[in-house]
């Protein structure tokens, strides 16, 4: 009647159906799950530095060094479907050049191994932050907030923030 091939054939395309729709049903099913993280973010110290970015080019940029505190419990947003968050300290300013201008500032990887809650104290970023020109220096718009992507199994990766923060920089540049 049919050969070994064809029947094979049609197992194997009803059982990545069936996998299909329910791959799709956990993914409308994880997205209907809200979350209510506590975060907790304070800037404890702020900055500006006028510095060349690279050693061989001449030019010399705004630096921003900030310290920061940062308690947060992000055990809620770990659910069935939840594989691993990425969270990331953005600051975004308005310059001269860019009406909006952002910079990753710090990142990480959480699993679920225990890392859900964490406190930092007194950190300095991960990254530098540099703006190409000068627009930290007399910035009094500066918002740093955190951001997270819950990394599913399967679904969409939706990127929310909290903890918003904004405060200023100097007027001056500080040696060193």
């Amino acid at each position: 009647m049919h050969s070994a091939i064809t029947r094979a054939n049609a197992i194997f395309a009803f059982a990545f159906s069936c996998l299909a729709t329910l791959t799709f049903l956990c993914a409308m099913t994880g997205s209907l799950y809200t979350a209510t993280p506590a975060v907790s973010l304070a800037i404890k110290s702020s900055h500006v530095e006028h510095r060349q970015q690279f050693r061989f080019f001449p030019e010399k940029y705004d630096l921003g060094v900030i310290t920061f505190d940062l308690e947060a419990d992000l055990t809620s947003l770990f659910h069935w479907n939840t594989k691993l968050l990425y969270i990331s300290l953005v600051a975004e300013y308005p310059s001269v050049t860019k009406d909006v201008n952002q910079v990753v500032l710090w990142d990480r990887h959480v699993f679920r191994h225990g890392e859900e809650s964490f406190t930092l104290n007194n950190v300095r970023t991960e990254y530098a932050f540099f703006d190409y020109g000068a627009g930290l220096r007399f910035n009094k718009n500066v918002t740093v907030s955190l951001h997270w992507f819950v990394v599913p199994h399967a679904g969409l990766m939706p990127r929310m923030s909290d903890g918003h923060v904004t405060f200023g920089f100097d007027d001056y540049y500080r040696v060193g």
